[in-house]
């Protein structure tokens, strides 16, 4: 975890991170409290929605206002919002009792 006296959110992920503004996945999994092969199954399955940009060499890196959006998201995006998927057909439920 990231802590700086005196700052917290993005503030201080920049202080830490001063003055480079890209970050290898193993800096962003620590970041996100990821051990390294866990952030990266998650990232080559798509299940984060964090943006993973590559480099002419082909590696992997995290921009930190990426990350700083990832993490904190605006309040207009909150997740109480969103309307729980209905049911899809299926089995019926059996309605009366067993014969």
């Amino acid at each position: 975890a990231v802590t700086i006296d005196g700052l917290s959110g993005p503030q201080a992920l920049r202080e830490y991170f001063k003055p480079r503004q890209v970050l290898r996945l193993k800096e962003a999994a620590l970041v996100l409290n990821y051990s390294y092969s866990h952030f990266f199954r998650r990232v080559q399955a798509g299940k984060l929605s964090l943006r993973i940009r590559k480099n002419e060499a082909g590696e992997r890196y995290v921009l930190l206002d990426d990350l700083i959006s990832y993490l904190f998201s605006p309040a207009e995006e909150s997740t109480s919002s969103l309307t729980p998927k209905k049911r899809g057909p299926g089995r019926p439920r059996k309605v009366g009792g067993a014969k």
